[in-house]
């Protein structure tokens, strides 16, 4: 935790975003390089009756933080996405866990 789900980027955008993503994060974030995980989701933008390009969009699941790390992390995220693919907008979602619902290996933190 935190987990990361990237839609509307390739996966050669998420490859290379990899690398660097959980070393810059964790001390922002204040946890573990190796508590990220890092989802590409393949799917398809629609607008009007067409097919759209979309653009890059970003979640971000995990354990509640401070509105100052909402925005540091926000803030990361969208200039890396942007120099990675080149896009003019991004879209950075948070979605808090509580840790009692989060279970691992049958466990709960």
């Amino acid at each position: 935790m935190p987990h990361i789900r990237l839609r509307g980027v390739s996966a050669d955008h998420v490859q290379r975003l990899s690398q660097s993503l959980a070393t810059n994060l964790a001390p922002i974030l204040e946890t573990k390089v190796d508590n990220f995980t890092i989802e590409l989701v393949q799917t398809h933008f629609f607008s009007q009756g067409h097919s759209d390009p979309g653009y890059p969009f970003c979640e971000v699941l995990w354990f509640e933080r401070s509105e100052g790390h909402r925005q540091r992390c926000a803030e990361w995220l969208t200039n890396e996405i942007k120099q990675i693919t080149k896009a003019l907008d991004v879209a950075v979602v948070f979605f808090p866990i509580e840790k009692s619902n989060y279970f691992e290996n049958a466990k709960h933190f």
